[in-house]
């Protein structure tokens, strides 16, 4: 046997051991294995159905949230105004009593000073 022809056998000896190597593997993985990854996926896929449900359920839990509170914004806003506005009514009183009583002040000061 040559050189050459001893490399050939060698190069196919260890072809076929790859291959049969492979071959086992994939035997092995779908004795083995598969059924473990299906069962796997199965419960991944229903896992992600439940979070996605939840999240989807949350996102519309906090958009009615957002809008009850612009809501109860826009209400807070309005008495907030309204009670500033009556406050502001109530100081323009007391200040226009405030001036008329300073006149007043003012009329008697010079009455009792051409007295």
């Amino acid at each position: 046997m040559t050189r050459m022809e001893l490399t050939l056998v060698f190069a196919l000896a260890m072809a076929g051991a790859v291959v049969c190597g492979w071959g086992l593997r994939a035997l092995w993985r779908r004795v083995a294995g598969e059924e473990d990854d299906a069962l796997e996926l199965a419960d991944l896929s229903t896992r992600l159905a439940v979070a996605e449900e939840a999240r989807d359920a949350l996102q519309a839990e906090a958009a009615q949230a957002i809008a009850a509170l612009e809501h109860e914004l826009g209400e807070t806003r309005g008495s907030l105004q309204a009670a500033l506005a009556e406050r502001q009514a109530e100081l323009d009183a007391t200040m226009e009593i405030v001036r008329v009583l300073r006149q007043e002040i003012a009329d008697l000061r010079a009455r009792g000073d051409a007295a």
